[in-house]
C-alpha cells in the first residue's frame, strides 16, 4: 500500500492511495488516483471549510465528530483494520433492497466496503428501511428526470 500525501495548511492530506497487489479486486469498486483538478478542488475546500463552518455558528460538535469518523474510515482503509461502520452503499439484494443506496452496517478495510452485515430486523424496522429506500429511489428518479 502506498499513499501520496500533500501538505495543506500544515496538515497532511492523502490525495492518492494505491494497493500494488493487482490480484486484489475491491468488492464494491474503487476510483483511480485523484486528478490534478480534483486535488486542487480538495485543497481549496480544505483551506476554506472551517471559516464557512464557523460562519454558520451552529454551536454543534458535528465538525469534530465527522472528522473523527472520517479519520477512522481512512485508518481502516489504510491499515486493513476491518472496522465496522454505518455507511451508505448501493445494495444488491441485502435487506431485500436492490439498486439504491441506504445506510447499513458494513465492515471497511483495505478495499473499502468488504462486507455488508444483514442484521435481523423486526417487521416494523424492515418496513421502515424499505420505505426509506423507496423514498431515496423516487428522489433520485425525480432528480434524473429534472436534469434530462
Amino acid at each position: 500500500m502506498s499513499a501520496v500525501v500533500e501538505q495543506i495548511m500544515g496538515m497532511p492530506i492523502v490525495v492518492d492511495v494505491r494497493d500494488e497487489r493487482a490480484d486484489q479486486e475491491p468488492r464494491h469498486g474503487a476510483q483511480g488516483p485523484a486528478s490534478r483538478d480534483q486535488q486542487a478542488a480538495a485543497a481549496d475546500f480544505s483551506r476554506g471549510w472551517f471559516a464557512k463552518h464557523k460562519a454558520l455558528d451552529s454551536g454543534r460538535s458535528s465538525t469534530w465528530t465527522s472528522g473523527l469518523g472520517t479519520a477512522r474510515m481512512v485508518r481502516a482503509i489504510a491499515n486493513g483494520g476491518g472496522e465496522h461502520f454505518p455507511a451508505s452503499i448501493v445494495l444488491d439484494g441485502e435487506y431485500g433492497i436492490e439498486g439504491v443506496s441506504v445506510s447499513v452496517p458494513v465492515t471497511i478495510g483495505r478495499h473499502g466496503v468488504e462486507e455488508i452485515h444483514e442484521w435481523e430486523l423486526s417487521d416494523e424496522e424492515q418496513a421502515a428501511l424499505s420505505a426509506a429506500a423507496e423514498c431515496i429511489r423516487g428522489a433520485a428518479a425525480r432528480l434524473e428526470a429534472a436534469s434530462a
